[in-house]
């Protein structure tokens, strides 16, 4: 990662009273009522849509970098970024790269965030997803995406927009790496999580990550439906834990996904976070489910954990 384009905002102690440091918005911010700045990229005005990143013709391959905006055109100093991510298709998973940098040298700066659209066929509206990321980029960095999916039809992908947040009310972290865990690249999904047989009842631990590579200092949790197209309805807790078997730690319990309509095909896309919590670098990760159904196919989902820290 090119480091330049990254700067940290250490806020330091504040109190009331003091004079407002940059990232908590001063008088500068004054427009937008003492808060913050919002630039959007990517969005295209002539089809109200984000900008394609058309995938590779090779299933699970990420496809070319799609420009959401170039270097002289960002003029906005981030310290959140929210990621839009609309499926140009149905039937598919995909996996969604952020990053910045010149073309041709763009490195990833958020990696592989998972939408499965198996599920969407009949609820076309339900197609857009939004991650919220505690993040710091300098402005005038040049920021693309890039995107891979299950199937090998050319000209499908993504629509992308980001939304680049400077100041307000958000007070900056200065994060500036992301991790993703449970991220299956070979298979465009994520961690497969079994309840197991019985209707719940928590499950086994299935591993993310052996050993994480980051201190992270935030998290956001993914569901993904693994492309079934015929689930039943069905409802989920999930939790998230730290540690080595059989001795896991929940630090996130009982998140709830669900599937809410037989046959309708709804599978409720779930994206929980950001949880702003430390887990340090070398740490193993886990997750584990429990269901109300306990069919051998329809009880399993999949879970991807993005880390973010510094």
């Amino acid at each position: 990662m090119n480091r330049s384009l990254i700067q940290p905002f250490k806020p330091g102690l504040w109190k009331p009273g003091d004079p407002l440091p940059p990232m908590m918005g001063g008088a500068d911010m004054a427009s937008s009522g003492g808060g913050g700045k919002i630039s959007t990229y990517g969005a295209i005005t002539a089809t109200s849509l984000g900008t394609l990143c058309t995938a590779s013709t090779t299933a699970n391959t990420k496809g070319s970098w799609a420009e959401l905006v170039s270097a002289a055109g960002n003029d906005r100093e981030t310290d959140w970024i929210l990621v839009t991510v609309r499926a140009n298709n149905d039937g598919i998973s995909f996996l969604t790269d952020i990053g910045i940098g010149a073309n041709p040298n763009e490195e990833v700066l958020i990696p592989d965030l998972l939408y499965d659209v198996s599920l969407h066929s009949t609820f076309n509206n339900m197609r857009v997803v939004r991650w919220l990321f505690p993040f710091h980029i300098r402005e005038n960095s040049r920021i693309s995406a890039r995107c891979q999916q299950t199937g090998t039809a050319g000209g499908t992908g993504t629509l992308v927009t980001v939304q680049l947040m400077e100041g307000g009310f958000m007070l900056s972290t200065g994060f500036n790496v992301v991790e993703a865990w449970g991220a299956d690249t070979g298979a465009t999904g994520g961690q497969s999580v079994d309840p197991g047989g019985t209707i719940n009842t928590l499950g086994s631990w299935a591993e993310l990550t052996s050993s994480s590579g980051l201190d992270a200092k935030a998290l956001i949790v993914t569901f993904g439906n693994q492309l079934n197209s015929a689930r039943t309805k069905c409802d989920w807790l999930v939790d998230i834990g730290i540690g080595a078997n059989p001795n896991e730690e929940v630090i996130i319990p009982q998140i709830h996904m669900n599937h809410s309509e037989t046959g309708v095909h709804h599978f409720t896309h779930g994206q929980f976070g950001p949880y702003m919590l430390v887990v340090p670098g070398g740490t193993r990760v886990s997750a584990r489910a429990q269901c109300d159904i306990n069919d051998a196919t329809d009880r399993i989902l999949d879970v991807v954990v993005y880390a973010i820290g510094d």
